[in-house]
């Protein structure tokens, strides 16, 4: 993991686990909005898929997702944050 008082860049590689990278803001007008690469799911089937990713207590619906990388439609909200498959 690699982060300062801006962004976080972190890459899970854990066995038996998802395979992904993220990179979020941490500050700013995007806070905690930021992409995901999704190499493997849970049972290693390769993936190799990104998406977005908005908090859903700071960051306003569509704000960074759909305004600033195009996204159309939200695909999940889960554990605090919606997801969207960037085009």
């Amino acid at each position: 993991m690699r982060y300062n008082d801006f962004f976080e860049l972190s890459i899970n590689n854990k066995k038996d686990s998802f395979s992904f990278s993220t990179a979020l803001f941490l500050t700013g007008p995007y806070k905690y909005a930021g992409v995901i690469y999704a190499q493997t799911d849970p049972s290693n089937k390769l993936t190799k898929k990104l998406y977005c990713m908005e908090a859903t207590s700071v960051t306003p619906a569509g704000k960074f997702c759909q305004d600033v990388l195009s996204c159309e439609k939200v695909l999940t909200t889960a554990h605090g944050a919606r997801f969207y498959e960037l085009p």
